[in-house]
């Protein structure tokens, strides 16, 4: 499984569905090219090499759809990866709404060298988070889990994303932390009936995932 940090990956179909038609293009010429070169004086008579070559052509022409279909596939998913990079955790705000100046929840996120928005450092996070609960800076409201099991519900594959909001008890301010098994973590301000209106599911059962 990849790590929720990852960033999300394409379908390979597009690329599979090119390689095939190409494939099949290829073959369809060869046939085609030798039935004709067959044909040719002293060769094969035109009755012998017609079912042949027609055979070539047909591949050609699978090959070609083939190769259309997955240009069609590779554009569509480019559309929708640039109109909805990530619709469950909605990563354009992953790390926003800063600057406020509150040394409480502001701090509590760790970077790491990875290319936005995937340069948030989702373990030391946790525990930066689960320290500021501890300690009575910030308080749990409500999750999928608690903090300390969001990593392994995420690494068990099982789930596709894990919540947590707290409340800030300096600024007064909601937060919201969220990983995505095929998305980057997110870590925003949220109004503070964000955790009555979220859509909560099912978690699996502990004893699939818990280490």
């Amino acid at each position: 499984m990849p790590k929720p940090s990852d960033p999300a990956r394409p379908s390979k179909a597009p690329t599979y569905l090119t390689v095939i038609g190409l494939t099949l293009t290829a073959v369809g010429i060869v046939i085609a090219a030798v039935m004709f070169i067959g044909a040719l004086p002293g060769g094969l008579t035109a009755s012998e090499a017609a079912l042949p070559v027609t055979v070539g052509l047909i591949w050609i022409l699978f090959g070609g759809c083939t190769i259309l279909v997955g240009s069609a596939l590779r554009q569509r998913a480019r559309k929708q990866a640039e109109r909805h990079p990530s619709p469950e955790l909605h990563p354009s705000s992953t790390v926003g709404e800063m600057g406020t100046g509150c040394a409480t929840c502001e701090t509590a996120l760790v970077r790491n060298a990875g290319r936005p928005p995937h340069d948030v450092d989702i373990a030391k996070t946790s525990a930066a988070l689960e320290e500021r609960v501890d300690d009575g800076r910030m308080r749990y409201l409500r999750g999928d889990v608690p903090l300390a099991d969001m990593l392994a519900l995420a690494q068990s594959d099982l789930k596709y994303t894990i919540v947590s909001f707290l409340h800030c008890e300096e600024c007064g301010r909601t937060r919201f932390w969220g990983l995505c098994i095929r998305g980057a973590p997110s870590y925003k301000v949220v109004d503070a009936e964000a955790p009555s209106t979220w859509p909560w599911d099912a978690v699996p059962d502990r004893l699939r995932w818990a280490p």
